[in-house]
């Protein structure tokens, strides 16, 4: 085996090992985590679309498998193409609301592959997977908040009239589709290409400075 082999092999298994490591932590903390994220979600999806007034989001188990739950009704009559859309109980005996779902794990599947890039990628400097802890909450949280609360939005907009004219279908639901697509991963792979060298730098400088004293 010469040193690339070794060097392809090494990072495999190190790749298998944060993994599986994070998988653990997933099992473990994923619905603490996104209990303490929902009322970002909810901010953000009333801020992207007036059109729906939130009626509940939380989780529908305390444990996984769990899944994000929206509930929401329309804040007013929507006109698509030749429909019109009523808000439910504005009307007699329309009592009820839309409902949609995301699997906790979907939503988190972003950040926890960032911390596997983090954790298996090799390190060069002493300090340096110190830094990329550092650096992995706030590059990790708005990876989700460009996945999870825009993939509930766009489902939530499907199910009141995205279906009613599928030819003009809400732009949130192709941003859904292509982050189920594959787009998830590519800005994953984006933002570990990103901290990686910046943790780098900055643990190559902070031995730089530690080595003058």
């Amino acid at each position: 085996m010469n040193a690339a082999q070794a060097d392809a092999t090494h990072l495999a298994l190190r790749l298998a090992s944060a993994a599986l490591l994070a998988t653990v932590l997933l099992q473990w903390a994923a619905p603490a985590i996104l209990q303490r994220l929902l009322p970002l979600f909810a901010a953000e999806i009333s801020v992207l679309d007036s059109d729906f007034r939130l009626l509940g989001l939380q989780l529908d188990a305390p444990t996984l498998p769990a899944s994000v739950r929206l509930r929401a009704n329309l804040s007013r009559r929507l006109h698509v193409g030749r429909y019109t859309i009523h808000p439910f109980g504005e009307r007699p005996h329309t009592e009820g609301w839309y409902q949609v779902e995301l699997r906790a794990l979907s939503a988190l599947q972003g950040a926890a592959l960032l911390l596997v890039v983090l954790a298996a990628w090799p390190t060069q400097w002493p300090r340096e997977a110190a830094v990329r802890l550092l650096l992995y909450m706030p590059v990790a949280v708005p990876l989700i908040l460009v996945d999870a609360p825009l993939q509930l939005l766009a489902n939530l907009q499907w199910c009141a009239y995205g279906f009613l004219e599928p030819a003009h279908a809400p732009p949130l639901l192709v941003w859904a589709r292509f982050m189920q697509g594959g787009g998830s991963l590519a800005l994953t792979l984006v933002a570990a290409a990103g901290v990686l060298p910046v943790a780098r730098h900055a643990a190559k400088s902070m031995g730089a400075k530690h080595a003058s004293t």
